[in-house]
């Protein structure tokens, strides 16, 4: 039998870790650019920012990311030390952070809350999940926004609690529906938000004359990014106009 391998995997940021949490508490280890054959044992310790060292142990195997090792050991401290470096010491969690949705949730609860709430949604009728999903606090809100079931996503927009950091959040990602995003770019208060109205515009969901409207609203670096590419056709074009490059 093949020894070993052994590896240390070195976080540098609360960012890093948050970006592989999901991962991490799934009890897998993402191995990037790592070439390791399927079925190769590993020995991987895992170094928190904080200098903590976390054992992680298992079989290389097949992950949505590509190649990780799955864990086959437990540690009670694992999910705590991985969510607290996940959040680090940077206090509030930065809407702007990729990774904010995990962030916000993780300073919201320990990984057992979270676990709980999931167990507790999957349980909920359709009735009970859009009074949930209109009344709900912060963790329910983020919950409901990741739900398969997109008509959900409409009726968490319309809670009174729902904070532009969230609305910014749901606009950035590439599985919101085009109905919820034009609610938001119906809103006037959200989309005054420069962070809002960015991630419609890029949104390519986001219904044209909405993401054309916006265009006007974006400061100059956003106008500049945009003009070089990267978006719809019609939102470069328009990036440029704005800029007097058309």
């Amino acid at each position: 039998m093949a020894a070993p391998i052994r590896l240390v995997v070195r976080y540098g940021s609360g960012a890093a870790v948050a970006r592989d949490a999901p991962a991490l508490l799934a009890r897998t280890l993402p191995l990037g650019a790592v070439k390791l054959l399927k079925g190769a044992v590993v020995e991987a310790t895992i170094v928190l920012p904080n200098g903590s060292e976390l054992p992680f142990a298992g079989a290389v195997g097949q992950s949505p990311r590509g190649l990780a090792v799955l864990r086959r050991t437990d540690d009670r401290d694992f999910e705590r030390l991985v969510t607290d470096a996940a959040i680090g010491a940077r206090g509030d969690p930065d809407p702007h952070d990729p990774e904010y949705e995990l962030a916000v949730v993780a300073r919201s609860g320990d990984a057992l809350k979270v676990k709980n709430l999931a167990l507790e949604i999957k349980r909920l009728d359709q009735d009970s999940k859009v009074v949930k999903a209109r009344t709900g606090n912060r963790m329910y809100r983020l919950a409901f926004l990741r739900d398969t079931d997109f008509k959900i996503h409409l009726e968490v927009l319309k809670n009174p609690g729902i904070s532009v950091d969230e609305v910014a959040w749901f606009c950035r990602q590439t599985a919101s529906r085009t109905d919820a995003l034009e609610l938001v770019g119906r809103n006037a208060d959200w989309t005054a938000n420069v962070g809002v109205a960015s991630a419609l515009v890029k949104n390519a969901h986001t219904p044209m004359p909405i993401a054309l409207r916006l265009v006007e609203k974006l400061p100059l670096g956003e106008l500049k990014a945009l003009a070089r590419g990267g978006a719809r056709p019609a939102i470069v074009e328009a990036a440029r106009k704005k800029l007097g490059l058309a």
